[in-house]
């Protein structure tokens, strides 16, 4: 309890004394521009970092349009894949694929 006093009673000087309160007004406004002055540099960090992130899309978009297709493995031409077949060839491959099996018969 003696404490709780002793910091009320030290607060009332404080307010009470002109001296005593411009320098706490004083120490106030400090504390409120300190404030202000974190909130402005967290915003300028947030939007550091999606500008960079930005950046970085920009550029790796850019990297993969400027690449060139990846080239054919050694031994292989460009084309089509393997067992690529054209339209020709898919008509003649249609009726094998679709012929119909003889049913078993289960008993």
């Amino acid at each position: 309890m003696k404490v709780i006093f002793e910091r009320v009673t030290a607060a009332h000087d404080a307010l009470t004394g002109k001296e005593a309160r411009a320098e706490y007004d004083a120490y106030l406004e400090e504390q409120r521009r300190s404030r202000g002055i974190e909130a402005l540099l967290a915003d300028a960090s947030t939007e550091v970092k999606r500008a960079e992130e930005s950046v970085e899309r920009a550029v790796r978009a850019q990297e993969r349009a400027a690449a060139p297709p990846p080239a054919a493995p050694p031994g292989r031409a460009a084309g089509p894949e393997r067992g690529a077949a054209g339209p020709e060839r898919r008509c003649r491959r249609a009726p094998r694929r679709t012929r119909a099996t003889p049913a078993r018969r289960t008993q």
